[in-house]
């Protein structure tokens, strides 16, 4: 049994254009020119995405005018079939945001066990402590709602713009 990341989702996707019209394609919306710490994030505006492209699979990150370390690397493989091309692509964030995450809800866990095992065995004054459920719960909430907003929003605006220029439709 594969055990499924949650930091990575895996995408296959069946192109009518065939794997040189794609490679076309990326090459004319994908930039190879890298983000200068001194220059401004912005490049030329008729490219997309920013990263490498090779023969049969490509790696690319969506060209933002904003910081945000939750952005989503794409790495994609096209290959021929039937009248077309298959593309199978993994998205997910860098292995920094992966390692934070980790460690937060970790975090997080370890504080709801802890708050759990004060709740039904720790009373002051013949009540309860309800309060230390609200903190490690808020945690949970905006942990969650950070990868969210960070990390899938973009990672759908990809997957929608990439969908879009190369005609696919989801592999069933």
């Amino acid at each position: 049994m594969k055990l499924k990341s949650i930091f990575k989702e895996e995408l296959t996707w069946q192109s009518p254009l065939d794997k040189e019209e794609i490679i076309q394609i990326l090459y004319s919306i994908v930039t190879s020119e890298s983000p200068n710490f001194f220059k401004s994030n912005l490049v030329d505006s008729s490219f997309k995405y920013r990263g490498t492209i090779e023969p049969e699979r490509f790696t690319i990150q969506r060209i933002i005018n904003y910081q945000n370390s939750f952005l989503p690397t794409i790495k994609g493989e096209i290959y021929p079939h039937n009248q077309g091309s298959l593309i199978k692509m993994t998205i997910q964030p860098n292995i920094g945001v992966q390692i934070f995450m980790t460690l937060w809800f970790l975090g997080v866990t370890i504080a709801m066990l802890g708050a759990g095992f004060a709740f039904f065995t720790i009373e002051q004054d013949g009540h309860t402590q309800y309060i230390g459920l609200i903190f490690p719960l808020l945690m949970l909430a905006f942990g969650s709602l950070l990868y969210f907003l960070g990390f899938k929003l973009e990672a759908n605006r990809s997957k929608d713009d990439l969908k879009f220029y190369f005609k696919a439709k989801d592999r069933l």
